[in-house]
């Protein structure tokens, strides 16, 4: 019976028969390996799985024998020895048939291995440790020499950084060096200028101490002084009120009553109207001439009324006669009086009022006496001063009399004339004589006299809304038999009469709510005419204020219905003048003699319980002829 040799002898022979490396044997037996089988031939070679040192059982010999999967698996399973005990049957004959494949397989190997050395994302060691694993030492030491040569190179780049940072830092640090050694030179000249302060500052509240002092003793002397001069004034004051004669008492008694006589006292205001109003009539009379009773009544409560009047009429009515009897009616002096022609050259205020000489130093008055007559209405508010402008429309009321157009829209006593820039009077000779500027007082009363003829101006609505348009009534000439045959004396009275006395107080609106309702219904409609007609607010007031001066010891001589029709003439429509085609809508037209289609008319049918409208009936119906005549209306 043949000897049956060991598993491991078997297959020694059998390698060395057939001329098989061991490598090249495991290469070819753990193609097949996956990686689970590595991770339990791993566990087997720590000692996890116990490997008995004889033969497998055959069943169990491919499961141990698929757990060599890499390299170190191999040498290790070689260097113990286990291998004879698992393969002593191995089919030797398959292995020899695929060896050349594999030998082909390990040259395609071997190039993909090359060209992983020259892989550029592979550092330089990692392809040195790729040649040590495949124990190919001389790529190895070739590779390693380059990744020193190249550390060498990354190094001395690193070192060159390194010297220039170095050089920056020390240059901060010598800058830094010199921004101390300032700081300190400025901290050793802050602490001598403090040493400095705080010297300063003891001799400061040495000083103050001491003007503390002086000041408490200057305190206690001006205390006593005070008491000595308390003392000395009480007893002068009662050595003056002890010395005051009778005589110098009844002088300031005196002073009171001139003071005192300018204003109506001991008479009712009523009565004292009255009788300034009967005493003027008589003083026309006695001039030989007629005025129509209402015309007077018109023109005396448009002067209480303030704001300039405006006498209009045909030439040789009697204007200007009108204004000096009512004047001599008040007892007005020349002083309290001024009849100012007016001239045509007139271009500007200067020419009635004055202007600065700077030339030489003073203020040029003009010669017509207006400004002396302003400081003397100034310096005596509580009497009555009054300027008649006499043919006021033969030069251009807007340019010369401009300033006293915009002071008349004021309150009394915000009425504040200009005569030169303040500046200059320390440098005019004549300043205490004529003031920077005048007040325009409430005791002032300006009126006109105009002619409507190829040599005069027409008004401007800006003269118109601040004035009293009034037109005289030429009276029948039979009248004129009725007047006495001599020029009687008239008893004048020698204290002059305050008008502006009779003044009513106006600040709270007098008109009826229907009153109201007409003037706005008559602006409404003046206003179709363009955005520029129509009633303002300030004269409605100044409607307002007439009416509440009527005056009231005779209504039936002005009722206020035909004060209204009145005021509605000379106030509104007044400043209604224009071309047929501007006016006819609001007119109306001649049918037969009569005038129809006239809303004016008809407002005034509506409000008929207000006022007849008489005078502005007539005055409508006169613009309607100049329209038909002329084509123009004034």
């Amino acid at each position: 019976m043949k000897e049956e040799r060991p598993p491991i002898q078997r297959w020694e022979e059998q390698l060395k028969e057939r001329s098989i490396q061991e490598s090249d044997f495991f290469d070819w037996l753990l193609d097949g390996c996956s990686s689970d089988d590595l991770r339990l031939f791993g566990r087997m070679l720590k000692g996890r799985v116990n490997i008995p040192n004889r033969p497998i059982p055959k069943k169990q010999r491919p499961y141990v024998y698929n757990q060599l999967t890499h390299s170190k698996a191999r040498k290790a399973f070689i260097s113990l020895k286990f291998a004879p005990l698992f393969l002593a049957d191995l089919d030797f004959n398959h292995f020899s048939e695929e060896k050349e494949e594999k030998k082909s397989e390990e040259e395609s190997f071997e190039s993909a291995l090359q060209a992983l050395y020259k892989d550029a994302s592979l550092t330089l060691w990692q392809r040195a440790y790729l040649a040590f694993s495949r124990n190919d030492y001389g790529m190895m030491f070739d590779l390693y020499e380059r990744a020193i040569d190249t550390q060498e190179e990354e190094l001395e780049e690193e070192i060159e950084q390194l010297t220039t940072s170095n050089d920056q830092l020390q240059k901060e640090v010598d800058e830094q060096e010199r921004r101390v050694k300032r700081l300190q030179k400025k901290i050793n000249r802050l602490e001598k200028e403090q040493s400095m302060t705080l010297n300063e500052l003891k001799a400061i509240e040495e000083s103050f101490e001491s003007l503390r002092q002086t000041a408490h003793h200057s305190e206690q002397m001006w205390k006593k002084e005070r008491a000595s001069l308390t003392n000395t004034y009480e007893e002068k004051l009662a050595a003056l009120e002890r010395t005051i004669s009778a005589k110098e008492r009844e002088a300031v008694e005196k002073k009171r009553r001139e003071q005192e006589r300018y204003v109506v006292r001991g008479l009712a205001r009523q009565e004292a109207e009255h009788r300034l109003f009967e005493r003027w009539k008589r003083l026309i009379e006695s001039r030989q001439l007629t005025f129509a009773e209402e015309d007077l009544l018109n023109f005396h409560t448009c002067l209480k009324t303030g704001g300039l009047t405006i006498l209009a009429g045909m030439s040789g009515t009697g204007k200007s006669q009108l204004v000096q009897t009512y004047r001599k009616s008040l007892g007005l002096s020349d002083t309290h009086f001024l009849f100012l022609p007016v001239s045509p050259s007139w271009t500007e205020d200067a020419d009635m009022i004055g202007f600065v000489d700077s030339m030489n130093g003073v203020y040029r008055s003009a010669e017509t006496g207006f400004l002396e007559l302003l400081l003397r209405a100034e310096r005596a508010p509580e009497e009555t001063f009054i300027v008649c402008l006499d043919e006021m429309n033969l030069a251009r009321v807007e340019h010369y009399f401009s300033q006293f157009l915009s002071l008349l829209e004021l309150d009394a006593s915000d009425r504040q004339l200009p005569l030169y820039n303040p500046s200059l009077a320390e440098t005019l000779s004549n300043a205490d004589d004529y003031p920077p500027s005048v007040q325009i007082g409430d005791n002032i009363r300006f009126v006109g006299t105009v002619n409507v003829d190829d040599s005069t101006h027409p008004f401007s609505d800006k003269v118109l809304d601040r004035a009293n348009v009034m037109t005289l009534q030429v009276q029948p000439f039979l009248d004129m038999l009725a007047l006495p045959s001599e020029r009687q004396s008239i008893d004048y009275t020698s204290d002059p009469i305050a008008l502006h006395t009779f003044r009513a107080s106006t600040e709270t609106i007098g008109l009826s709510e229907e009153e109201l309702r007409f003037l706005w219904a008559l602006h409404e409609q003046l206003a179709t005419l363009s955005p520029h007609h129509g009633i303002g607010p300030r004269v409605v007031r100044q409607i307002d204020a007439y009416l509440q001066n009527i005056p009231t010891f005779d209504t039936d001589r002005l009722p206020r219905g035909r004060a209204l029709d009145l005021q509605i003439v000379q106030r509104v429509l007044s400043k209604v003048r224009g071309s047929d085609d501007a006016l006819r809508p609001i007119v109306g037209r001649f049918d037969h003699g009569e005038l129809v289609d006239s809303p004016l008319l008809d407002l005034f049918d509506r409000y008929a319980s207000l006022s007849s409208f008489e005078v502005s009936r007539a005055h409508v119906t006169d613009q309607a002829r100049e329209l038909d005549r002329h084509g123009y209306a004034f």
